[in-house]
């Protein structure tokens, strides 16, 4: 249709044109913790970094990206870079934290915990 990416216009809102169809991700401003990281974890990927899903068995999801030989931690719903440990601001008492990559999976508990 009119304004769609595939005829220049370059679509609106949370549409998205795929083969000339519209595909809804999610209506704006809606969403939790593993809709954002979900969605920020395939434009990482699109954008070539090495990424994984990590999860705090406790209740929230985020994204590390391999930067430079360092897994740096990327929270959408927070808009924060590379604070493993703003968690803890929260009052967090994390119980296991699991990195979830292509390879397989690891314990980042440590990585999240007090310094």
């Amino acid at each position: 249709g009119e304004g769609s990416p595939t005829e220049g216009g370059g679509g609106g809102g949370a549409a998205a044109s795929c083969a000339g169809e519209k595909l809804r991700l999610r209506p704006p401003n809606k969403g939790r913790c593993g809709e954002y990281s979900a969605a920020m974890f395939k434009i990482l990927e699109a954008l070539g970094y090495k990424t994984r899903w990590v999860m705090d068995w406790t209740d929230h999801v985020w994204v590390e990206i391999l930067v430079n030989g360092h897994w740096a931690h990327v929270d959408p719903c927070e808009a924060a870079f590379d604070d493993k440990t703003m968690y803890l601001g929260w009052g967090k008492k994390h119980t296991y934290v699991v990195a979830f990559e292509e390879e397989g999976l690891e314990d980042v508990t440590f990585d999240y915990a007090l310094p």
